[in-house]
This record gives structure tokens, C-alpha cells and sequence, in this order.
């Protein structure tokens, strides 16, 4: 693989780096810090799940298909994700049973912490909180801590273990082992590839799942995508909170949700979100471009609709698609996608 393709963050480079460090170094845990001389010739793989727990699963198991063991850091307190949900809790458990490490990632400015003796308290609190979310047996417990956003008071936290839980930051670590972090989807420090052809003793690269994804994008893509997907799976939540308890879900559209999800799916629920969201035109005008990948040609030469769009597009004509209007485009995508 060319060097150059190294920095793109992506499921195939991450698998390529994984082959390259197993080759090169023993991949161990954070149990390096239960010795009084820590190890020599060894790499640690950790990842900090700060937004998908979708992507951390995907980087699993890659992971447990090139026998590879690495820690993953569950946040309690972030704003992208929440372990007590049902389908992030599944997720983080298929991780542990893959083989790999569940650990605490902590995030002491959300409680205000100020002395270490704080810190102590408030990992227990957490990690019992965790544990006790996770049903964790005693393969699968709990045993280190990262921190989140770290600051100059964090990295100053140079113990082997706060709160029972191993430190990602020890001192020992900082001083001894040579590391490397994708924060803010970029490298920060150096690359992984560039820490490898360094050769070091001891190395530790920290990864956050939301970067490595299936395709090139730059970061706030990548982020944006995330949030979106997070926001396809909130909305299918409630739909099925309505569908279970036999409500119905007034949208407005007497069928628009099915026509929409029949002939587009993902797609076609993202259309209706803008829809629902206010961005009429913009909804509307997404099934057109869908109608026109099917059939340019034929789509060109309906004129009524056409002669609509290109209006609208060229500020020729103002108009604002009403449910009736939106529902009789979707009755005619209906009928042409089925032609």
C-alpha cells in the first residue's frame, strides 16, 4: 500500500495498520499497568467512543477477524450517544463479546472535578453505573478509564489506578510509551503509519470510531453523516413507539411515509424528514432527481412537473409545495417507478 494512503481514515486503512502493527508487536491491554516494570515491545489499541457506537462495532470486529484484542472507552456523559439505550447497549455488548475490553471514558469537567480525591469518587460512581448497565461478568468487567478532553489537571493524573480503574494516562505510560491520536479526525501528533516506522519499544494509538468509516470524507462529513444516521434511527424509534402501542402517526400525508419508504428506503424516510422538517421544495425536488436517475428522458418530457422545477430552480415562479401537491408528486413517482 502506497505511504500516501495511510491518511485516509478509512475501514480498509484501519485493517491494513492493524496487519502492520500485529507484525511488528505483541497487542496487549492496559494490564501493562498491573506490572511493576512494564513490558517492553508491545502495542495498545484503544478507542474512545465519543459519537458512534455503530462505527466502534464495525471496527470490532474487523479487529476479532484479525485476531486482535483493543479496548473500548464508553462515555456516559456525551451528547452523541447514551449507553442506557437499548440498540447502544446491544452494540457494546457485541464489542465485549468479541473478545476486545470494555473500559470507562471519563469526563472529569463534566463534574466539575478539581482534586484527585474527586476523582476517585467519581470513577466508582460511574464505573458502578456502567458495570451494572452492561451485566458484566467477570471476563467482561470494567477495569480502566480514559479521559475525556483531557486538560492540563487530567494529564497531570499520573496514577496507575483511580477509583480501582487502570489509568489510560499514567505516568508510567505517558513517560514510556510512545503515542498517537486521530482527535478531531486527523492526526494529531504523528500518523500511525509514521509511529510504526519509528520503532519504538512501546506504542499506544488511540482511535475514535467515528472517523473510520466505509468511504473518504473530510471530517465534518463524516460527522455529519453520524448525525444523521442518529437521527434516521431516533425517528424510527418513535415510529415504532406508535406502531406498538397502535397509535396513529399524523403526518399529514395520508400515505406518504409507505410510498416514500417502498420506493427509496433510507433514502426515501430522509426526504420525509425534510419534508416534515419544513424543506418543502427541497423535499419535493429530491424526488424529482430520484425519478430522473430512473429515467432522465422520460422524466424530461412529462412537462408539467418539469416546466415546475425549472421554474422554481431559476426563481421564475414562486411556489411553495402544500401536502396536496407533494402527495399528488409522490402518487405520480409511485406509478412511474412501477411502469
Amino acid at each position: 500500500m502506497d505511504t500516501k494512503t495511510f491518511d485516509f481514515l478509512n475501514e480498509s486503512t484501519y485493517r491494513e495498520l492493524l496487519k502492520l502493527t500485529k507484525a511488528k508487536y505483541t497487542i496487549k491491554g492496559f494490564e501493562v499497568l498491573d506490572c511493576n516494570v512494564i513490558p517492553t515491545s508491545f502495542a495498545i489499541i484503544r478507542h474512545d467512543v465519543d459519537m458512534s457506537p455503530e462505527r466502534a462495532l464495525a471496527l470490532a470486529k474487523i479487529e476479532a477477524e484479525e485476531g486482535i484484542r483493543a479496548t473500548y472507552t464508553i462515555l456516559l456523559t456525551g451528547e452523541f450517544y447514551s449507553p442506557f439505550e437499548k440498540q447502544v447497549r446491544n452494540q457494546i455488548s457485541q464489542i465485549a463479546e468479541l473478545g476486545h475490553d470494555i473500559g470507562l471514558h471519563f469526563d472529569a469537567a463534566w463534574h466539575g472535578i478539581e482534586t484527585e480525591i474527586q476523582l476517585e469518587d467519581k470513577i466508582q460512581w460511574e464505573t458502578e453505573i456502567l458495570t451494572k448497565l452492561l451485566s458484566s461478568d467477570q471476563n467482561h468487567l470494567v477495569r480502566m478509564f480514559s479521559f475525556h478532553n483531557t486538560t492540563p489537571f487530567t494529564m497531570g493524573c499520573r496514577e496507575r489506578s483511580y477509583g480501582g480503574l487502570r489509568n489510560a494516562y499514567a505516568g508510567v505510560l505517558q513517560d514510556q510509551v510512545q503515542y498517537t491520536s486521530d482527535s478531531n479526525g486527523y492526526w494529531i501528533h504523528r500518523s500511525w503509519k509514521t509511529l510504526l516506522d519509528e520503532n519504538h519499544e512501546r506504542i499506544q494509538v488511540l482511535t475514535h470510531p467515528e472517523w473510520w468509516s466505509t468511504y473518504d470524507a473530510y471530517p465534518g462529513e463524516k460527522v455529519t453523516r453520524t448525525l444523521m444516521q442518529r437521527h434516521l434511527v431516533t425517528w424510527a424509534n418513535y415510529c415504532d413507539l406508535l406502531q406498538i402501542g397502535n397509535r396513529n402517526n399524523k403526518l399529514g400525508l395520508r400515505n406518504g411515509q409507505d410510498v416514500l419508504r417502498s420506493l427509496w428506503g433510507e433514502k426515501g424516510e430522509n426526504i420525509l424528514l425534510l419534508w416534515l422538517n419544513g424543506n418543502r421544495n427541497l423535499a419535493a425536488l429530491q424526488v424529482w432527481l430520484l425519478l430522473a436517475e430512473k429515467n432522465q428522458e422520460i422524466v424530461l418530457e412529462i412537462s408539467d412537473w418539469q416546466n415546475l422545477f425549472e421554474e422554481m430552480i431559476f426563481g421564475k415562479r414562486q411556489f411553495c409545495f402544500t401536502n396536496q401537491s407533494f402527495e399528488a408528486l409522490l402518487s405520480f413517482a409511485e406509478k412511474f417507478m412501477n411502469e
